[in-house]
């Protein structure tokens, strides 16, 4: 196959354990089916049909989170960068650092936003994930503005460590089966991560390099426009899914008319 170069090689290494570990999903059993509608098999217009129903909550918890995800791509994508640029440390050692956020953040904050929704939900709050995930857009915002103004790279790394540590969102997923019947989750699920991937891995370092470009015109203001970014979208993702907190109480009612109590076998 000739001769990698390091990056190409570092590709091959974090692509060789799934090769291992994917043939493993053939050995999950299938689950009784619950949280059944009549609809045998839904096709996209009937799934497009159940989102319009449903479209004051579908369409602001899919671009709201869409939202936060385009203020974490475009945050990653830049950090080390604004490192580089701001307190003039090689491309290494601020890899390095922001590696070693990542590493410790995203996890715990997965753990923790988690396990908060749970306990929320656990306690009556049925519109748990619409309310937690909502500060998100804040803390990115302030963190944005505190990692902008740091004069020391400790102060920044801080900022740049809670930005991460909320970056664990993946709960946030969980409104989907908590408003949708078995039959549509599949397709709902493929369009919430359509319109997350456009936004988030889609726009998010884009715009952090348009106003990089188009706005400050200067290379060195990178640590602003990742700023800019998070106090523009950061907000806004707020406002969206704190607005769908009512919708998603009736989304929820209205899944009460599901046949659960009656699972349906696979086989």
């Amino acid at each position: 196959m000739g001769t990698f170069e390091p990056w190409q090689m570092t590709f091959i290494l974090v692509a060789i354990p799934a090769l291992v570990l994917a043939p493993l999903v053939f050995s999950f059993p299938e689950p009784v089916r619950r949280d059944v509608i009549a609809v045998a098999k839904p096709g996209v217009r009937d799934t497009l049909a159940f989102i319009g129903a449903r479209g004051a909550f579908f369409i602001r918890f899919f671009v709201g989170n869409g939202m936060m995800v385009l203020c974490a791509y475009g945050f990653a994508a830049w950090v080390p960068t604004f490192l580089v640029r701001r307190f003039a440390v090689k491309m290494p050692v601020a890899s390095s650092w922001v590696a070693a956020c990542a590493l410790v953040a995203v996890p715990v904050g997965l753990l923790i936003l988690g396990q908060i929704a749970d306990r929320l939900f656990a306690h009556g709050h049925r519109d748990a994930h619409m309310k937690l995930f909502s500060v998100v857009g804040l803390v990115y915002a302030v963190s944005g503005l505190v990692m902008a103004l740091a004069a020391t790279p400790m102060v920044a790394l801080t900022a740049i460590f809670v930005i991460f540590l909320f970056s664990g969102i993946a709960a946030i997923a969980a409104a989907v089966p908590l408003t949708t019947p078995n039959q549509f989750r599949g397709q709902v699920s493929s369009i919430y991560l359509l319109v997350t991937n456009l936004l988030g891995a889609g726009l998010g370092p884009t715009m952090v390099a348009l106003f990089t470009d188009k706005y400050f015109h200067s290379d060195a203001m990178v640590g602003w426009s990742i700023a800019a970014v998070l106090c523009i979208f950061g907000p806004a993702s707020s406002v969206l899914l704190l607005t769908a907190r009512r919708p998603m109480l009736r989304a929820i009612d209205a899944a009460s008319g599901w046949s659960e109590l009656r699972p349906v076998p696979t086989r």
